[in-house]
């Protein structure tokens, strides 16, 4: 029978953590799933626990997060594909929730929210789930709120056409930004569906970096209002530039304390970052 979610899990080492992931699917109180752990070229390869659901794919080359999604989505067998980072973990009805979600409305992607484990503490994110016709990259840079990829439920076939864009970093705001250009709602639940862990040392995007960021401004450059592609520059790009390119932060934080659109409360801190040479 063919499943309702393909689920995938790209995973390069990790093994306890994965094996964490792995049982948040296994808990699951929805059961019409597949899940496809793809192995990013790591050596000796994965070993993941037996389950007639659970398939492998392995790839020779590491291709990073947005290559291994989109590995799993070329065999992808469910009309509906869901994502899952190998250090994040699901609660057991995450799936349940969404899916009864998405029989309430047209056909949209859906994003729950998150319990972010960081070293401040835990928090719950978003603060608000987004409004009806708000666009996605409003909502994450200009209102500053949260959606990350352990949370997203979409059509598969939606999923493939829009792609990760080869990003190493910002691959999922990508992959929504192209969701909803291609005709898509994205609608994004405040439910703490994940845990996610902020503070883990070698996840892809513990800290903005500098070039990843730029990488995604050019790769998303039709994608963005220049609204938001501004307070995306002050909020993701500006703090990597304050570690080690101080004169640049303040002169993208002057910037945008010029610009009329761009937010002043993202400009303020950015300066303040770039003098103190430290994230604050």
């Amino acid at each position: 029978m063919t499943p309702q979610v393909s689920i995938l899990v790209p995973c390069r080492g990790r093994p306890a953590l994965l094996a964490r992931a792995i049982a948040s699917v296994q808990a699951q109180t929805h059961e019409g799933w597949e899940l496809l752990v793809i192995d990013d070229a790591t050596d000796p390869p994965l070993a993941p626990p037996p389950d007639p659901r659970l398939r492998v794919i392995r790839l020779r080359k590491n291709l990073g997060p947005a290559g291994a999604r989109e590995a799993g989505l070329a065999q992808a067998r469910a009309p509906l594909v869901a994502f899952l980072d190998s250090d994040d973990v699901w609660r057991p009805d995450k799936l349940a929730f969404q899916l009864a979600r998405l029989k309430d409305g047209p056909p949209r992607a859906l994003v729950c929210g998150a319990r972010v484990d960081g070293p401040g503490g835990p928090r719950l994110r978003p603060s608000r789930p987004s409004r009806r016709d708000e666009r996605i990259g409003a909502f994450l840079y200009i209102a500053n709120e949260f959606a990350q990829v352990s949370g997203i439920l979409a059509p598969t076939t939606a999923a493939r056409a829009a792609g990760f864009g080869g990003l190493r970093q910002y691959e999922d705001h990508y992959f929504l930004l192209r969701l909803q250009a291609l005709g898509l709602p994205v609608e994004v639940s405040a439910e703490p569906l994940v845990l996610h862990t902020d503070d883990a040392p070698d996840r892809l995007g513990a800290q903005d970096d500098p070039d990843h960021a730029t990488a995604f401004l050019t790769a998303a450059e039709d994608l963005l209002t220049p609204q938001e592609a501004a307070a995306f520059r002050l909020r993701c790009l500006g703090p990597g530039l304050a570690q080690d390119q101080a004169p640049a932060a303040r002169a993208l934080a002057l910037s945008g304390f010029a610009a009329p659109n761009a937010p002043k409360g993202a400009a303020a801190k950015l300066a303040l970052r770039a003098l103190l040479g430290a994230r604050v």
